[in-house]
């Protein structure tokens, strides 16, 4: 198992993005956080970026604990599969006031398969993000 976490600094977590032709993130938990305190920023963004992206088994997050925006999540490939009971999430923790940021899957076919979700969640008053997929072909099976 892989684990990948950016945290928060005082000008913010700094951007997560993946760039290839063929991007395999298999067994993985990637995030970028941000926390209160004297570490207080805005979460950054995740990009990937390729020809091919599969998302096998993994968690892939960004997160707010404090006042600032969680970051957004971009997947922008021609081929896109999240499977296997893959999470790709947006989030705000309990007591939190910032906002959710926004999920975006770009492809020709994008498939969501194998008990995976996207989510783009409030565990406060704090606003969600939209979550956005847009391809020719789209299949969201058992998810």
């Amino acid at each position: 198992d892989s684990i990948l976490r950016l945290a928060g600094t005082p000008l913010g977590a700094p951007s997560m993005t993946l760039v290839g032709g063929s991007i395999a993130i298999t067994s993985s938990d990637l995030g970028v956080a941000f926390s209160d305190g004297p570490f207080a920023g805005k979460a950054g963004p995740i990009s990937i970026l390729g020809r091919d992206v599969v998302i096998d088994d993994s968690f892939i997050s960004a997160t707010t604990f404090g006042a600032e925006d969680a970051g957004d999540l971009l997947i922008d490939a021609d081929s896109i599969i999240v499977t296997n009971s893959s999470q790709l999430e947006t989030d705000t923790a309990f007591g939190s006031t910032g906002r959710s940021g926004s999920i975006t899957l770009r492809g020709r076919y994008v498939e969501v398969s194998g008990r995976s979700f996207i989510t783009s969640s409030t565990r406060s008053g704090a606003q969600g993000g939209i979550v956005t997929i847009a391809g020719d072909d789209i299949l969201i099976s058992n998810s």
